[in-house]
């Protein structure tokens, strides 16, 4: 569900809004949003500072207190922020604050509809960006670059990156569909960001970290040609991952 934050002063626009954004993302079939609504820029900064990171859209009214308004605007840093006013729209528009739209009071519904429809496709890019992991202890977002791969143990999986591992309940084929397209499986235990990888000798992937994950033979095709592919080289021949094994094992 979309955590959608509304800060205007105008109690009879608040409800105009919420109505609209509900009707629009009703249409679209989207996931029916929970807004919460604000008069004053204080009690906006207070849910900031209390409930940082829990929601998805910001629409701020620039009328009340410009500058203060501005100066929380620049606090929103995980939402998209789209800015409200009454004023003549070039008098605010080159302000220095990262927004997603400005709309100009009262709101068309069109441009209304154009600024949640590209809400919506920011937060799908992003999404691709990180991958939420869920537990008891609650929800940490981590980057899908930083991700080296992922380890099934029975109904747990592991999650590496160069400095931590994280443990929670799930299904490798539920992880590949919340990854981006480099994250491939390699073996029935691993699910690797093949980004990340350093180098393949044998069977085997090597991260820059020193870290080692197998490859096995079901996926070793497969999993060879797409790194050949994401590095733009070309395949020089033979597989020959049986003799490099064995080199590796004299050593």
């Amino acid at each position: 569900m979309w955590n959608i934050w509304v800060c205007d002063d105008d109690i009879a626009f608040q409800g105009e809004l919420k109505q609209q954004v509900q009707d629009i993302m009703k249409a679209e079939q989207t996931w029916m949003p929970g807004i919460v609504s604000f008069c004053e820029a204080d009690e906006l900064e207070r849910q900031i500072r209390e409930h940082c990171g829990e929601t998805n859209l910001v629409f701020l009214d620039l009328t009340q207190d410009q500058r203060k308004s501005l100066l929380l605007g620049k606090q929103i840093l995980d939402a998209q922020l789209v800015f409200l006013s009454a004023e003549d729209k070039r008098c605010w528009e080159f302000y220095d604050v990262e927004h997603l739209y400005a709309l100009r009071k009262p709101v068309g519904k069109d441009h209304l509809r154009r600024a949640v429809e590209r809400a919506a496709k920011h937060l799908r890019d992003k999404r691709v960006t990180e991958f939420a992991v869920v537990t008891k202890k609650g929800i940490e977002r981590i980057p899908m670059d930083q991700i080296l791969y992922f380890e099934k143990e029975k109904r747990k999986v592991h999650l590496y990156t160069p400095t931590q591992r994280c443990t929670f309940y799930g299904k490798f084929s539920d992880v590949i569909s919340r990854t981006s397209p480099c994250f491939m499986r390699c073996h029935n235990s691993y699910v690797v960001n093949i980004a990340q990888m350093r180098k393949l000798i044998g069977r085997k992937f090597f991260f820059a970290n020193g870290m080692v994950v197998p490859i096995s033979q079901t996926y070793y095709r497969e999993i060879r040609q797409a790194y050949l592919s994401y590095l733009g080289c070309q395949d020089e021949g033979p597989q020959d991952y049986v003799m490099i094994e064995k080199d590796d094992m004299e050593e």
